[in-house]
């Protein structure tokens, strides 16, 4: 009677546990099938790092310079007005300077101008620089270009450079003419002969 009642309790525990193990596993099963298709699966977001070449663009792409920055100017440039047609270096100030003293000793600051002008008249005409002009042959006294310039010199030079020049000596003579020569001994026997000036006779076309 023992034994039959201990055999009786053991199927029940293992029945129990099996209907135990059964309702685990429906409710697991059913918990799957309920779940939304949509819910997110995605745990990070991986950004894709932008193109190699994009990159070197944007370290490459010059920087744009403000316009209207102050541009440097360097010393060697011409310091004139801009009004004056005249466009010298600083050498070819120091030229004119030179053999207007050499050629114009005794004359006063507008004979030595116009020494100046008539070089400068010849770069025109000729196409040529300041120095070629001077040191051309047999034209300009250049074995005299040593002599310390008078104050005279440096007021004639800025007359040339405020723009002045032959047209306002006054006198009976054409005006539209520009002077190209120059003699002490009388006119020259080129060009027209336009007028006198302290020691010199000046002539032009």
């Amino acid at each position: 009677m023992k034994h039959a009642a201990f055999i009786l309790a053991t199927l029940l525990l293992a029945a129990a546990t099996i209907a135990a193990g059964v309702g685990s596993y429906r409710s697991h099963d059913y918990h799957l099938q309920t779940m939304p298709h949509d819910t997110p699966m995605i745990i990070c977001e991986i950004v894709e790092p932008p193109a190699l070449e994009e990159t070197v663009r944007d370290i490459e792409e010059p920087v744009q310079e403000d316009e209207h920055k102050e541009q440097f100017i360097p010393p060697d440039l011409p310091m004139i007005r801009e009004d004056t047609f005249v466009n010298l270096t600083y050498e070819e100030q120091d030229l004119l300077v030179s053999v207007a003293m050499a050629e114009a000793e005794g004359e006063d600051s507008v004979g030595k101008t116009l020494v100046m002008i008539t070089v400068l008249n010849r770069t025109q005409e000729y196409s040529a620089p300041v120095g070629e002009i001077i040191y051309a042959k047999s034209q300009f006294c250049t074995s005299r270009m040593g002599i310390q310039p008078g104050e005279d010199c440096y007021e004639a030079l800025g007359m040339v450079l405020d723009g002045w020049n032959e047209s306002y000596i006054e006198g009976d003579w054409d005006h539209t003419k520009k002077i190209l020569w120059f003699s002490a001994d009388g006119y020259p026997p080129y060009g027209e002969p336009l007028f006198r000036y302290g020691g010199h006779y000046f002539s032009g076309i």
